[in-house]
């Protein structure tokens, strides 16, 4: 019973919790959109694949102050007479040799250029992460765009079939009037000819539609079959209170805000320290080195394994005088000693140890001429720190030009938009008369359809020009850093 009690309470917390049903999975907000090409655009994904080898840079420029260690085996055979080389004793037997090895080399100092390869991982991997706020803001911006175009089109969907309508209605009334000889027959057919102008504006308006949800749904890499609609939003009307009037104080905010910019300066920094990196070549490169070693040979029958006292003390040869000394007699070198040396069979492990060594040190290497190598890494480095200033130039300069431009297009919008409403507001008045006096008779069919197509035009104007000015100002809020929201 506790079982099925707790089944249910799940599925009661699933179903309030999640607000997305079955038939909310197809409908989209502005930040769903947003929200879902963040986590799935493939082009914003190959950005960030270059924050992950930025990682990977920082990972490896900092393992260049750990030593470098290796090791190393071998075994050889050899035939005929040669020299063995652990014994140094000349052999015609076929040897087995063999030696292993490990060593260590630490870079002590190479004129700073480690750290400032690390200094520069860091700096790369900042402007890497600016470098996708930028992929991302410009995704954002394509994405609200498509947005509002889904919009302006359903509006005019909207505007084209109570058009028909319209028409549709009117035409009724007109076979009525035709039928009782109020009207002439060619009201009729003028009226008909408007119908099926306006249905055809409507299929194109459906068109449109289409075409525009398409194009969003390829930008968030949707399939065309993917049951898709846009949450339409409570849009207030427009207003141009809310334009800003200072352009410089824009800028300003979008310099200390705007990816491409920190980017663009980061990477002044880090053509800087590519200078630095070159320049440290110029310098002698100290190491520590150090290692352990050992050997083993075939023709060594034994080795030295200590010393033994003798009971009593025995002559025993050294060595000879030279016969030149001696008149040509061979006398040797008698020295008593009280120890012999003892030997042991050499095989493998002992000769392993016997054989082992270790060493450490310090090496020096010291650039003198390296056939104009440095120079040339010097001198294109230099240039391609100029370049990095240039570009962080341009792109301030493009920044401020996207700035006035959007400025300037907010406001010619916002005239834009006011103008169209007031023609509107005329127009459907024109409209009301005209329809009345067309009505009563004293307007033919000719005056009444132009004075429709008119307004048709003149509510198409306003869809436009609304959602345009709407999405000049977002663009404005943009460079203020503010969120795109409705």
């Amino acid at each position: 019973m506790l079982r099925h009690q707790l089944t249910w309470l799940i599925f009661m917390i699933s179903c309030f919790t999640n607000p997305l049903t079955a038939q909310d999975e197809k409908h989209w907000s502005i930040e769903r959109c947003i929200q879902y090409a963040m986590d799935n655009n493939l082009e914003v994904k190959m950005s960030r694949l270059s924050v992950n080898q930025s990682q990977e840079a920082i990972k490896y420029s900092r393992h260049q102050r750990l030593p470098s260690v290796g090791a190393s085996a071998s075994y050889n055979w050899g035939w005929g007479r040669n020299i063995d080389p652990f014994t140094n004793v000349p052999v015609t037997e076929g040897t087995r040799t063999s030696s292993f090895g490990i060593s260590a080399n630490m870079v002590l100092f190479n004129g700073n250029k480690i750290n400032s390869s690390v200094k520069q991982s860091h700096i790369d991997l900042q402007a890497s992460q600016y470098d996708v706020q930028k992929s991302e803001n410009d995704l954002k911006l394509f994405l609200v765009s498509d947005y509002l175009q889904i919009l302006i089109d359903r509006e005019n969907l909207e505007n084209a079939k109570r058009t028909v309508e319209t028409t549709q209605s009117q035409l009724e009334r007109t076979e009525k009037l035709v039928q009782a000889g109020a009207l002439p027959e060619a009201d009729l057919y003028d009226l008909r000819s408007q119908l099926a102008t306006n249905e055809l504006q409507m299929v194109n308006a459906e068109n449109k539609l289409s075409l525009s949800y398409l194009n969003l749904k390829q930008r968030l890499q949707l399939t065309e079959q993917q049951e898709f609609e846009v949450i339409i939003p409570e849009i207030p009307e427009p207003d141009a209170s809310l334009m800003v009037q200072n352009i410089e104080e824009v800028y300003h905010t979008a310099l200390s805000l705007q990816p491409e910019i920190k980017s663009a300066d980061l990477k002044v920094q880090s053509a800087e320290l590519s200078v630095q990196i070159s320049k440290a070549d110029y310098y002698p490169t100290l190491s520590l080195q150090g290692g352990l070693s050992s050997s083993y040979s075939s023709a060594l029958k034994q080795v030295p394994d200590g010393f033994e006292t003798l009971p009593e003390p025995m002559s025993m040869p050294v060595g000879f005088v030279d016969p030149s000394y001696t008149g040509g007699a061979v006398w040797p070198v008698i020295r008593e000693v009280n120890e012999v040396s003892v030997y042991r069979d050499a095989d493998f492990f002992t000769q392993l140890d016997k054989a082992f060594r270790q060493y450490v040190g310090l090496n020096l290497s010291i650039p003198i001429y390296q056939k104009n190598q440095v120079n040339y890494s010097v001198a294109r480095s230099k240039v391609q720190y100029e370049t990095a200033k240039l570009n962080s130039q341009i792109e301030r300069n493009t920044l401020r030009k996207n700035i006035e431009q959007a400025y300037y297009n907010a406001r010619a919008a916002a005239k834009t938009y006011a103008s169209n409403k007031r023609q509107l507001e005329a127009l459907q008045e024109q409209f009301r008369v005209t329809e009345q006096r067309y009505k009563s008779g004293m307007d033919n069919v000719t005056d009444y359809i132009i004075s429709q197509n008119q307004l048709n035009n003149a509510q198409s104007d306003l869809i436009w020009s609304k959602y345009d000015f709407m999405f000049k100002l977002k663009v404005m809020d943009f460079y203020l850093g503010k969120e795109i929201t409705f």
